[in-house]
């Protein structure tokens, strides 16, 4: 598992990557890349590294399924703590409302 310093230092890395005025130019040269590779590469290897890539992108998409999960628990709990939190507000104003009104009862009643 990942400690929450890790999850802060990739979701940087993945946030500056994505907010690069170069990340296009790094794509086109990563792809570039990619195509030299498969030239210079037997079907072999080719084979290789594709089993690879659909280990990282089930990592990837095992990780975005998590993070969707943590968030989801997130909003579930701030919606928990809204609602007790307007729960309470909404009793202690009733309550206020009640001893508002029986104090004007004792008032007229005197």
């Amino acid at each position: 598992m990942k400690t929450n310093e890790q999850q802060y230092t990739w979701d940087d890395i993945k946030n500056s990557w994505n907010l690069s005025s170069e990340v296009e130019d790094i794509n086109i040269l990563m792809n570039e890349l990619s195509e030299e590779l498969k030239y210079w590469s037997s079907p072999f290897e080719q084979d290789a590294i594709k089993k690879d890539i659909i280990l990282i992108k089930g990592a990837i998409s095992k990780y975005e399924k998590d993070m969707i999960n943590k968030e989801i628990r997130m909003i579930e709990q701030s919606i928990t703590n809204l609602e007790k939190g307007v729960a309470k507000s909404v009793s202690n104003f009733m309550i206020k409302v009640v001893k508002k009104i029986i104090s004007i009862i004792k008032v007229k009643n005197d």
